[in-house]
């Protein structure tokens, strides 16, 4: 073993004396002289002595009896994690050597339909040398530690097409793959091509889903992988979708056929408003990028029920069908479980969080103080009967006192007192509470936004009745404060460039429409602006992505710098830019163009290089050159690539050399 600190070659000099015969050597390392047999016992000291972090600085490397240690051998050298895990994945190699995969077929259903089989997931198995089942999880992630992620991968694909195939499925097949098993598609993929083809499976009928996509580094090989799969027809689906923000960025650039919604957004939504918040976000991304939607692990008739009010168009979970092989030909779970009747309306439900109670007053109490959220119970009249620890905690944190007394106190007459004074809210809440006591409404809740010195904070505010019998009202305040701010995240980069941080091009239509509709209706002017970087494809060539990446942020912060209020920089894709200018007439577009254009003479100092270029700019106005959106694009297109044309002949842009255009 190689490179431990000090302290971690004196644990293991000690564990191995006691077994085997130690050889002298450099002071940070350490060598043991292995006899037959002995590498299993080896392996459980390292387990016993060293932690998980002793274990990642260690590295291992093996020698023949008598061999002898030089610069040559340093390649063989391997982390210790590795080592280990590939003493200990015999049984994995061999059912790799054996071929003991086989599939089980879970149903996706259509959530207008659900007893009929939309689509199956293909879920890998494997059979150990007892002929017992080894669960997926074990399989992949003793691949991944072991350094067998490709082969494990590939078998997974070759045995779903095989089963697939030969239980004759008609449906859709989903195979899972990870991207960071395929290193080159055309070469890695072309056995499952081939497989895909002797089958004589349709290649629409397969859908490739791309898992772990949160491991996923580099983007671009991804949307290689991409490519190539839809060259050939077939289809993408995204896994776990609302699991990180990884996930929401690959949604925008690879645009896939199908999304699936993260399973632990998916457990207890109906349950949970702020994951319902969440989803309701997710939900829209995905309608408005024309992507397929599936909800996957759902378990309870509840879970099914609210995914279906929402518009999700396929479901897949245990409530519907567990996976099975042969696959099940219908989802049999479900019809054994509910009858098919209308969903029930909010006006047809009894009031949620009706409590019909027989507890006492202590166990009603405990209840209450376990729950985070802050609640307290009103009568009819308003009165407040019962507070939880956490809303009296808030109280002392707001500045009462404590021993302050919360029962007795009138709630209404508090938020009454308060919206004399002008507080929107407290009006919003009296009135709300107000019809849920009074039967007009069976709940109300809303948003409030409630800061500290330290942080802006966010508030969701909830009141159902509290019993049919004795009337009043439950009043629950949730902090929601993380919930907005994954919600501004997560409109961030719907409508934002991940790069360059200016608009995307929906956000680019959003505003563009809105700004139309009002010039047809007022009469008001408005002009675009399409830009193109001259060679940019030359500045990645020569100094790299990461180079023209830097480009693309300095020009695009220096473009920003120049919007008047309320103008728009989008990023249109690669180097391509649109600005929308409200107010600028036809006759005024040309000065405006100009302090663009010398902005985009730089230079712009970029890893110690000094870029100067010309980006080719194409004007229009609203209404001289068009009448739609789409028609003002398309000439201010033309008018660019008019522009660039004439910076060829003699000015290169980003072509040229360090005395004429760029330095280096």
């Amino acid at each position: 073993m190689t490179h431990p600190l000090p302290h971690t070659v004196g644990k293991l000099r000690k564990v191995f004396a006691e077994c085997f015969r130690l050889e002298s050597s450099a002071q940070d390392g350490l060598a043991v002289v292995l006899t037959a047999g002995s590498l299993n016992t080896v392996i459980d000291l390292l387990d016993k002595t060293l932690s998980v972090s002793e274990r990642q600085d260690c590295k291992v490397l093996l020698l023949a009896e008598g061999e002898a240690l030089n610069f040559d051998k340093m390649s063989l050298v391997q982390p210790l994690d590795a080592f280990v895990a590939k003493a200990r994945s015999g049984w994995l190699a061999e059912i790799l050597r054996q071929d003991s995969f086989y599939v089980d077929f879970q149903p996706i259903v259509s959530a207008t339909s659900p007893t009929k089989v939309f689509a199956y997931e293909c879920l890998l198995r494997g059979r150990d040398g007892e002929g017992e089942t080894v669960p997926p999880e074990l399989i992949f992630d003793t691949a991944r530690g072991a350094g067998l992620l490709f082969q494990v991968d590939r078998a997974a694909r070759l045995t779903a097409i095989r089963d697939a195939s030969t239980h004759g499925i008609t449906t859709p097949i989903f195979i899972n793959f990870n991207p960071t098993s395929i290193y080159d598609p055309t070469f890695c993929l072309r056995t499952t091509i081939a497989a895909i083809e002797e089958a004589g499976i349709s290649p629409d009928r397969i859908v490739f889903e791309v898992v772990e996509s949160d491991a996923v580094r580099d983007t671009d090989h991804l949307l290689n992988i991409v490519r190539f799969y839809r060259q050939r027809g077939f289809r993408i689906a995204l896994d776990d979708l609302g699991a990180g923000y990884g996930s929401l960025n690959l949604l925008t650039s690879l645009r896939p056929d199908f999304v699936k919604f993260d399973r632990e957004l998916i457990c207890g939504v109906n349950l949970d408003p702020y994951k319902q918040k969440v989803f309701v976000k997710l939900l829209e991304m995905a309608r408005d990028l024309d992507v397929h939607t599936l909800a996957e692990g759902i378990e309870t008739e509840g879970e099914y029920r609210w995914l279906a009010e929402q518009g999700v168009e396929y479901l897949q979970g245990y409530f519907f069908a567990r996976p099975a092989s042969p696959p099940p030909l219908s989802a049999p779970v479900l019809s054994e479980q509910i009858s098919f009747t209308p969903l029930v309306t909010e006006s047809s439900a009894a009031p949620p969080l009706s409590l019909e109670l027989d507890l006492d007053s202590d166990t009603l109490q405990g209840v209450l103080d376990s729950l985070h959220e802050r609640v307290a119970v009103i009568d009819a009249s308003g009165k407040i009967l019962m507070v939880n620890y956490a809303w009296k905690e808030a109280g002392f944190e707001g500045g009462l006192p404590r021993g302050t007394r919360f029962t007795g106190v009138n709630y209404l007459d508090i938020c009454r007192t308060a919206s004399y004074e002008g507080l929107e809210d407290a009006v919003r809440s009296y009135e709300g509470i107000r019809n849920v006591l009074d039967g007009v409404t069976p709940s109300f809740s809303f948003e409030y936004r409630c800061d500290t010195p330290e942080e802006e904070r966010w508030f969701l505010m909830n009141a159902t009745p509290f019993s049919r019998k004795l009337g009043g009202a439950v009043i629950l305040h949730m902090d929601i404060t993380a919930r907005k701010a994954q919600e501004a995240k997560i409109h961030l980069l719907a409508h934002h460039d991940e790069l360059t941080g200016a608009a995307n091009r929906r956000r680019f239509y959003e505003e563009a429409q809105r700004t139309l509709a009002q010039a047809e209706q007022e009469l008001l002017p408005f002009s675009l602006l399409y830009l193109d970087l001259d060679d940019f494809k030359g500045v990645n060539d020569r100094y790299g992505h990461a180079c023209g990446d830097q480009l693309l942020k300095h020009v695009s912060a220096t473009l920003q710098g120049l919007l008047r209020q309320g103008d728009l920089l989008a990023r249109f894709g690669g180097d391509e830019f649109v600005l929308l200018l409200k107010g600028v007439a036809s006759s005024e577009v040309e000065a405006v163009a100009s302090r663009y254009r010398t902005a985009l003479e730089g230079p712009f100092n970029i890893d110690a290089r000094q870029l100067r270029g010309v980006g080719s700019l194409g004007t229009v106005s609203y209404p001289e050159h068009g009448r739609t959106i789409d028609e003002l694009l398309h000439y201010a297109d033309a008018a660019m690539y008019r522009e660039k044309a004439r910076h060829r002949p003699g000015r290169q842009g980003l072509e040229a050399d360090q005395e004429e255009r760029l330095l280096a």
